[in-house]
């Protein structure tokens, strides 16, 4: 409440306004009417200031009931009152005219109006309320829209409490603007026209500050980067007075982009009635300060709020950001009664960009204290008029809008200052309070943090700045660096390193180029164009003779059949056989790399991958063709009797191709069966279809397949890459088919199904299901070789032995001899060799036998020279004859004779010849 609304305003014009006077009168009951006059109407004054001449207090009226008084000039300043209504003076009628009545003020008297008990007559407060409008650049502050609620909540917190419960309030606006003649002049009309009890205003005074005197007038990029170069070789700890959260942010912004955010900095944000960090809500959303509200963000709010983190805030309102907090929910009360009677404003919300004015909680307060004075006024039956009584009652502490409100002797608000920081996860936090006596001359420090505490707390792990840099505010108090004593050697050290590391990265940069062309020649060697592959033209065995003891890949190759699966094909003169694969393979690095890796390897029991092609949307995986074909193909034709050396080598033979692999970085086979075992001209077994992990992760196993697979993926158990043990199941496998001369579970012999065995298989039980080798066909087979199959077949993977221990096992049951399977097979070649010499030695004497007896024969059927030109192979030329003798001859009987007898007989016996003669 401030003391111009005790006062009754009088203002009395000359006919020029450089003339003109403004007198101030006020009276009271039992008091005479006082007076004062200012010397020049638009001198601007504040509360306090002494600006008053006081008049001779004789002369005046008292007033005593409800009446107005007049008061004329005449022109030698001589003042005469006079009730309103009754005519001044002859010698004053004419000055009247000359010196206008501008308003006059009554008081009614106190009798009427303190009788509030007895009769419970309703009356009415009159409030004045000095606003600006919408459009001022004040509006913010302290505009009509954003603050006007604010009165009627507390209007209905005056009823709510029963402060005043026979008074009604009426409330009449008028906007200064922020102008202060303007608000003298308003301020009269209210007295005058309105007849108000108290006013709340003006808005503004030009109480000058040091924000004021150093404020940026307009704050850009330009300014603020002008303004931090010059602070920052001044100070470190830079206090800045900026109202609008914008303005923060840039300042903020400007300060990271010239590098001024390091630990030497700290940024201290004076700003009264503020709430710190946080700048509204939006939503259920605490809006920040470093956020961006602008139509067309700049994408920074992370590099802003990085900045805010190394700032405080110094306001009087707390940094509530709680959706709950007195603010928000002070908000809520306000914009609810824009939308009520009488204000009734539909576009006062918050949805609708409605904004609270900041400093509307004060004019709720303000209206809040009156009420209280008023009824402190009225208990001890004083006039609510009596301003001077009414004033040095004001002091006193309130509920406010966002708190305690305490005011001091002379009508000042005490403040309670807030100093927050931010946290790196919480958010803002409240640091110190700095709470001010009574009188508002001495403040209390309240920290809220131990000093153990200040590291992490205040300076969220951070050194606390010093209030001079180590080296100065400009760097002249660090000694000299060292590159500074010997820049001449530093710039030639640097210069050298420089060369070098740039010739490490010419070295590094030529080697990776290198290994780049090395592998793109790699790359080439495996991926083989379709146009350099020509498919076999089939020939059957008939038309190719194969010899047994000598064999060649290309006469093989064409014997053999494209299946669903398998193809063969030629690459120059080499004899290749192709997988099928109807996959669709990304060739990416890993890939590449496992390809180049498989075309590399070389090992004699492994056959040698020659590489991928791709041809119409089908993938070929090539190797090399070997003439003897696949070992299920050499088990199935029985080209050759297996003993027991024979078995012991071949077996030998997977156990190195297979060890070779779990030993290497392809880790297992997976898919090994007999069918993946090949065997060349020497009779040497080689481990073929390894490798290749990123066409076989797409490709489902076939039930033929799944004969040779261990029961631990069939069940899925493990991944179906495969594992060492699994290999070693299907190694077993392939064995039992080696010492039984038969394929892979005997199916032609056996009652079950392929799909039936599988089901067996995939049983766990005590006696898992696997393939008979205990027949007559295995009676020559060492028991001890029996007994490592069944090792290698175990039902549970742990009890299978590798592949190393399964070679020494095998090397073992040689007696320590040096096993060579070539001499074996030749010798055994030659034995067959021995007999077949005899046999056909024997069958050359049928031959000869056979042949005199058909040169006999034609050469009774043909002239002696036709026939030795016909065995020849000369042609025979025709003779001509003038005369010649046809003789038709018929056999009786033949065709009876004939049916009886063989070809044989007829030939043998001369049947022909005799008929022929009879």
């Amino acid at each position: 409440m401030s003391r111009p609304s005790m006062y009754s305003f009088w203002h009395i014009s000359g006919p020029q306004r450089s003339s003109a006077t403004a007198h101030i009168c006020a009276a009271f009951k039992g008091d005479a009417i006082s007076c004062w006059s200012v010397n020049r109407l638009f001198q601007r004054f504040n509360p306090g200031d002494i600006l008053l001449e006081n008049r001779p207090r004789s002369g005046r009226p008292t007033v005593t009931e409800n009446q107005s008084w007049v008061l004329y000039v005449n022109q030698t300043q001589q003042k005469s009152w006079l009730p309103l209504g009754e005519s001044p003076p002859k010698e004053q009628k004419g000055k009247l005219h000359e010196k206008k009545l501008v308003c006059s003020q009554h008081t009614p008297n106190s009798a009427s109006s303190t009788n509030r008990s007895s009769s419970r007559i309703r009356r009415t407060i009159k409030i004045g309320g000095l606003f600006v409008d919408d459009n001022s650049t004040y509006s913010p502050f302290v505009g009509y829209t954003g603050s006007i609620g604010a009165l009627y909540v507390a209007i209905d917190r005056i009823r709510k409490s029963h402060l005043l419960d026979d008074f009604d309030f009426n409330i009449t606006i008028r906007y200064d603007n922020c102008i202060e003649r303007d608000a003298v002049g308003l301020a009269s009309e209210l007295i005058r026209d309105f007849q108000v009890d108290a006013i709340i205003g003006p808005t503004c005074n030009v109480l000058y500050t040091l924000s004021n005197t150093v404020a940026m007038r307009n704050v850009s990029t330009s300014e603020v980067t002008d303004a931090l170069k010059q602070t920052s070789a001044r100070a470190r700890i830079i206090i800045v007075c900026l109202t609008d959260s914008a303005h923060k942010r840039l300042f903020m912004l400007t300060a990271a982009d010239q590098g001024m955010l390091n630990d030497e900095y700290v940024y201290i944000f004076a700003d009264l009635h503020a709430t710190g960090y946080t700048i509204g809500s939006s939503a259920n959303h605490t809006v920040f300060v470093w956020e961006d509200q602008s139509d067309t963000p700049d994408g920074r709010d992370s590099d802003a709020h990085e900045a805010f983190m190394r700032t405080f805030m110094l306001t009087d309102i707390s940094d509530d950001s709680d959706p709950g907090s007195s603010v928000d929910n002070f908000t809520a009360l306000v914009s609810q009664k824009m939308t009520e009677t009488p204000i009734k404003c539909t576009q006062c919300t918050e949805e609708k960009g409605w904004k609270m004015a900041q400093y509307a909680d004060q004019l709720h307060d303000a209206m809040i204290i009156y009420a209280t004075v008023v009824n402190k006024t009225l208990e001890a039956n004083r006039n609510i008029r009596d301003g001077d009584w009414m004033f040095d009652r004001t002091a006193a502490t309130y509920e406010g809008a966002l708190g305690n409100v305490t005011i001091a002797w002379d009508g000042a608000r005490i403040p309670s200052f807030i100093f927050t920081g931010l946290s790196d996860s919480d958010g803002p936090k409240k640091l110190a309070v700095i709470e001010m006596d009574k009188e508002g001359l001495n403040a209390t420090l309240v920290m809220l943090y131990s000093p153990e505490q200040e590291k992490d707390v205040v300076w969220n792990g951070r050194s606390r700045p010093s209030t001079v840099p180590p080296c100065g505010f400009i760097g002249s108090k660090c000694p000299i660096s060292f590159y500074e004593a010997y820049r001449t050697y530093v710039i030639l050290a640097a210069c050298i390193a420089a060369l070098l590391v740039v010739a490490v990265i010419l070295v590094i940069i030529a080697s990776l180029r290198a290994k780049q062309k090395e592998r793109q020649r790699q790359d080439a060697m495996w991926k083989i164009p379709p146009h350099e592959l020509r498919k076999t033209t089939h020939r059957t065995k008939s038309q190719s003779f194969i010899s047994s003891s000598s064999v060649n890949n290309s006469k093989v190759l064409e014997t053999q059949s494209e299946t669903d699966k398998m193809c063969y094909f030629y690459r120059g003169k080499d004899a290749l056989a192709a997988f099928k694969h109807s996959v669709m393979l990304r060739f990416e690095e890993h890939t590449n790399a496992e390809f180049r890796k498989m075309r590399q390897i070389e090992h004699d029991n492994l056959n040698r991958f020659v590489g991928i092609s791709v041809d119409n949307g089908m993938i070929y995986s090539l190797w090399r063709f070997c003439a003897r074909g696949t070992l299920q193909g050499v088990i199935t034709k029985g080209s050759l009797p297996m003993d027991t050396i024979f078995i012991q080598s071949m077996m030998m033979d997977i156990a190195s191709g297979l060890n070779y692999i779990h030993e290497s970085s392809m880790g297992v086979h997976g898919r090994l069966t007999s069918q993946n075992c090949v065997v060349d001209d020497r009779w040497q077994v080689k481990v073929s279809y390894y490798g290749m992990s990123s066409i076989k992760e797409y490709e489902q196993r076939t039930l033929e397949e799944q004969l040779w697979t261990a029961p631990e993926l069939l069940r899925g158990e493990v991944d179906d890459v495969g594992t060492k043990e699994a290999d070693a199941y299907s190694f077993a496998i392939i064995a039992s088919e080696m010492i039984t001369k038969k394929p892979a579970w005997d199916l032609d012999n056996r009652k079950e199904s392929a799909k039936e065995i599988v089901r067996l298989v995939m049983k766990s039980s005590m006696n898992p299901y696997r393939p008979n080798i205990d027949t007559h066909e295995t009676a020559d087979v060492i028991p001890s070789l029996v007994h490592l199959i069944r090792e290698c077949w175990s039902e549970a993977p742990r009890h299978r032995p590798n592949m190393k221990k399964v070679r020494s096992l095998l090397a073992a049951m040689q007696r320590g001899k040096k096993l060579n399977l070539m001499d074996h097979v030749m010798n055994t070649l030659e034995n067959y060799a021995s007999s077949l010499e005899a046999e056909v030695e024997e069958r050359m004497k049928e031959l000869v036998a056979e042949k005199k007896k058909s040169d006999t024969l034609l050469y009774r059927m043909l002239p002696k020279q036709v026939a030795d030109k016909l065995k020849a192979g000369q042609p025979i030329e025709p003779e001509s004859y003038d005369n010649v003798t046809i003789f038709f001859s018929d056999v009786v009987s033949f065709t009876t004779l004939a049916s009886k007898c063989t070809p044989m007989q007829i030939y043998s016996k001369g049947l022909l010849h005799l008929n022929h003669a009879e």
